[in-house]
């Protein structure tokens, strides 16, 4: 009874999220001491090239969260993710729409796949070829997924709308902090998170699911 009632009032869906949650929420409070605190261009390059590598892994959680949402209550998750697409680059619904809803479903037809490797004229793309062209399109095929999803999209296009207007205050009240503290790290985060994708399906011309992803990433760790 008591384990019953406490998962009733609990916020989170599983308690393993509260060490990871409490750290990613300390560290976007740190990110906003530093910005309206400092003052300091090269604390604030410094800042930024400390904070790609926590970022990018940050963005495995919020991959994770889109798949399965980490709070029970939908203001707590609208919450989060507003602080991940500060953090990732990656809004409330986007990997929702992107990734589940688009890649899981299209990634065997590579003219449909939103994270596709080929070209349109059927070459295998390069990492940095590949890298550049899905962070380019993400948000539009994101988009495009999202017509056939309104629910979603409607959430997506409202956060989306919410974290460009809180971004359009940070460069407002100061552009150079904004730029290293929020801008430039969202960017570089989805870039690193498209990149790593580049080895789940590359160069697997198959039309059956178990031949066309690999199964580890090259450095001998689980994907997705």
């Amino acid at each position: 009874m008591r384990n019953v009632g406490h998962q009733r009032f609990a916020v989170l869906r599983h308690r393993e999220d509260r060490v990871p949650m409490a750290i990613f929420v300390t560290y976007f409070g740190l990110d906003l001491i530093v910005f309206f605190s400092e003052e300091s261009l090269w604390l604030f390059v410094l800042w930024m090239l400390l904070g790609i590598v926590p970022k990018a892994l940050i963005c495995s959680w919020n991959h994770h969260h889109q798949h399965v949402p980490t709070f029970r209550y939908n203001l707590l998750n609208r919450l989060i993710e507003l602080m991940y697409g500060f953090q990732t680059g990656v809004v409330s619904k986007a990997w929702v729409l992107h990734h589940v809803l688009g890649h899981h479903v299209n990634y065997l037809d590579q003219k449909m796949d939103e994270s596709r490797w080929k070209t349109k004229e059927g070459r295998r793309m390069g990492e940095i070829e590949y890298s550049i062209a899905v962070s380019l399109t993400a948000y539009p095929r994101a988009a495009r997924v999202g017509r056939k999803y309104p629910h979603h999209m409607k959430t997506f296009l409202l956060m989306s709308g919410l974290t460009l207007c809180l971004l359009a205050f940070f460069f407002y009240y100061n552009w150079v902090n904004a730029l290293f503290i929020f801008a430039l790290p969202m960017v570089i985060s989805i870039y690193i998170t498209v990149w790593h994708t580049y080895y789940h399906h590359s160069g697997l011309d198959s039309d059956d699911d178990f031949e066309a992803s690999y199964t580890t990433s090259r450095t001998g760790g689980t994907i997705d």
